[in-house]
């Protein structure tokens, strides 16, 4: 019997969190979230990527700082200004939290009081899927390499920045011997590796000097 009762709470454990996320929220917590207003279980829905935050914090002196994390890699301090009473701290998201489709875990907690935190699950539902990313072709280190473009940058492998869309581009439809391969947009590109801060070079094509050779 001692076994079984073991095995049910053992089993039971993933639900504390959500437990106490809805205990936090549904009663007079230190920290509060009051916008926006979260469910009576504790939850928030959403079809927009990012959503700002606001709350407070029933302070009780020394640090006043307030943090937001997510289980998605993101945490940022929010913003504090102490009201007229000087007791309640007003806290507010500095930037929007970012989301990603589905379950978002978000914990805000006051850094200075320990036990002082609250938890929200959001729910985020694209209202229509992302656009598929435009695709083009240029040149790099002599070879043809097909790029996306995402926000008006020219991206190469998924999380290389070439420079903007345009500049490449513009360097790809570069006039000259190889106006065979611009019509195909594969255009020699010149340099541009100071904007994405990595060791990668975009060479000059040899091939309009092996032509004049020829």
């Amino acid at each position: 019997m001692s076994n079984q009762c073991t095995h049910v709470r053992r089993g039971l454990a993933w639900l504390a969190p959500l437990l106490f996320c809805s205990l936090a929220l549904g009663q007079n917590a230190a920290l509060r979230i009051t916008e926006p207003v979260p469910s009576r279980d504790g939850t928030i829905v959403t079809n927009k990527p990012a959503i700002s935050l606001k709350g407070t914090l029933a302070w009780t002196g020394g640090d006043k700082r307030v943090m937001w994390e997510i289980n998605r890699g993101f945490s940022d301090l929010a913003g504090v200004t102490l009201s007229d009473d000087r007791k309640t701290i007003l806290w507010s998201s500095s930037s929007p939290v970012p989301l990603r489709p589905g379950i978002n875990h978000l914990r805000i907690k006051a850094l200075g009081q320990p036990g002082a935190s609250t938890f929200v699950n959001v729910f985020y539902t694209p209202q229509s899927p992302a656009p598929t990313p435009a695709l083009r072709t240029t040149v790099f280190h002599g070879r043809e390499i097909t790029y996306e473009v995402k926000d008006g940058l020219a991206i190469y492998q998924g999380d290389m920045i070439l420079g903007k869309a345009a500049d490449v581009a513009a360097k790809s439809a570069f006039t000259g011997p190889s106006a065979a391969n611009d019509a195909r947009g594969l255009g020699p590109i010149a340099s541009a590796s100071a904007r994405v801060g990595s060791s990668t070079s975009f060479t000059q094509d040899t091939r309009a000097s092996e032509s004049r050779n020829d």
